[in-house]
């Protein structure tokens, strides 16, 4: 799973795009114990470290340290296309015993990503090619 969590440091964001084998928010709440910002889990997806590098390797000029990147629209469309809401209801459904948790990864792809790998791969590409045709 892939998730990006939002920091607010003053009046600015900083972006860290991440992967984990839990839940998101598992990840959020371990983070915040090593954080004095406050963060928040914006965006979530299906994907795996190789996916994760992809993003990392698209926001390299962003990169302030680490898996952490500053706020662009990039990221911010990212965000908008792979949003926390889709998570949350099956965690809901989860959590209210409505479906068991091997469904939940299997709900997590209906819901939201019909071929989840070919969706992702598509998007990273283009967010590298929009990143590339930027004047630097």
């Amino acid at each position: 799973m892939i998730y990006i969590i939002e920091a607010i440091v003053g009046e600015k964001s900083l972006f860290k795009i991440g992967t984990t084998k839990f839940c998101p928010t598992i990840r959020l709440n371990q983070l915040k114990n090593q954080n004095a910002a406050h963060i928040k889990l914006v965006g979530a997806m299906i994907g795996n470290k190789q996916d994760e590098e992809l993003f990392h390797s698209a926001f390299r000029i962003f990169r302030k340290h680490g898996e952490w990147f500053s706020d662009c629209k990039g990221i911010r469309k990212l965000v908008e296309d792979f949003p926390i809401q889709v998570w949350d209801e099956v965690m809901e459904e989860l959590k209210s015993g409505k479906i068991e948790p091997e469904d939940a990864f299997y709900n997590l792809t209906l819901l939201r990503f019909e071929d989840n790998s070919a969706i992702v791969h598509q998007e990273l590409k283009r967010v590298a090619d929009e990143l590339r045709s930027k004047p630097t």
